[in-house]
Parts: structure tokens; C-alpha cells; sequence
């Protein structure tokens, strides 16, 4: 499983498994897990986010679901998701992205360029730092989204990849 994830995935998960979960339960036999070590469990991790902790709760369940399809547990002790009230995603006006790319012009042509790419086609970070030119095509004023550079990985990106048109503006900028 761990193997088949991005690098930067199972950079997060390894954490979370030596932060989080080995503290609690590296001692305690695998078969001795129950609802009430859930619930002390629980209890530890009170102050993270809903996400956050639904997002430990399911690599614990993870854990579990192996022990059981090879024989080590019995059953999965019941573990329920946090209830998470996420506030509205809250997205910028058309004057706030026009002063965004304005912010990025003034910054220079790198920034600029950034900006039209996060603001015109919805780049990720990752994705715009992880651009080749050799992924961008003037001519046919498209760009292939591929590359992820977050940390240095190179991996792929979190979204869909795939071919985008690029703006008119970004196209002029480039």
C-alpha cells in the first residue's frame, strides 16, 4: 500500500505514525485495541482538527483491517468519524484576482506568470513550481500539467493531469 502513494504522502503518514499513533499504541498488543482504547485515543488528539483526526482514525482503521485479513485481531473495534463543519470555501472576487496578477506584475515576470497561473488555470503551487518548459507550448498556447515540484519531489499532481489553454494574459506574459 505505503508503496504505491506519493513520496510526499507517505512522508505525511510516517509522521503521523511516529507523532501521533506509536506513542498511544506501540505498546499495546494489537489484539487488545478496543473501543475504550479508541476512545483514550480520541481523548489525546481532542485539540486537532475534525479532518485531522478523521485523517489518524483511518490509518488506525487501516492498521486494523490488515491484522484482521491476516489473522492477528478478531474484529475492528467500532471507531466514528468526527463530524467536521467545514466553514464555505470562500473564493476571490474578480477585483481581488485582478489585483492578485496586478500584485504578481509588479513583483516581476516570474511572480507574474505565477500568478496567472494559479488565477487563469487554477494551478496548484506545487504544480506551477513543478513546471517544465518543456510542458508549456506557445504555439498552440496550451501547457501540460504533470509535475508536482512540491519539496523537490517531481511527483505528479494532486489533480488532474492533463492538457489546459492557457490565457491570452499568460500567453502574452510568456
Amino acid at each position: 500500500y505505503a508503496a504505491s502513494l506519493k513520496e510526499s504522502s507517505q512522508d505525511v503518514y510516517t509522521r503521523m505514525f511516529r507523532d501521533f499513533i506509536m506513542p498511544v499504541f506501540a505498546d499495546l498488543p494489537l489484539s487488545s485495541i478496543d473501543e475504550d482504547t479508541i476512545s483514550r485515543f480520541n481523548g489525546k488528539i481532542m485539540k486537532f482538527s475534525p479532518g485531522f483526526k478523521n485523517l489518524l482514525m483511518s490509518k488506525m482503521k487501516k492498521v486494523l483491517s490488515f491484522a484482521l485479513e491476516i489473522g492477528h485481531v478478531d474484529r475492528i473495534p467500532n471507531m466514528k468519524r468526527v463530524k467536521d463543519k467545514r466553514p464555505p470555501i470562500v473564493t476571490f472576487t474578480l477585483g481581488q484576482l485582478a489585483d492578485f496578477i496586478a500584485a504578481g506584475e509588479r513583483m516581476g515576470p516570474a511572480a507574474h506568470i505565477a500568478a496567472l497561473l494559479t488565477a487563469d488555470m487554477g494551478l496548484r503551487a506545487g504544480e506551477v513550481c513543478g513546471l517544465p518548459w518543456g510542458d508549456v507550448n506557445l504555439e498552440r498556447c496550451e501547457v501540460i500539467v504533470c509535475h508536482n515540484g512540491s519539496e523537490g519531489s517531481g511527483n505528479t499532481p494532486k489533480g488532474t493531469v492533463g492538457t489546459l489553454t492557457m490565457s491570452q494574459a499568460l500567453h502574452r506574459a510568456l
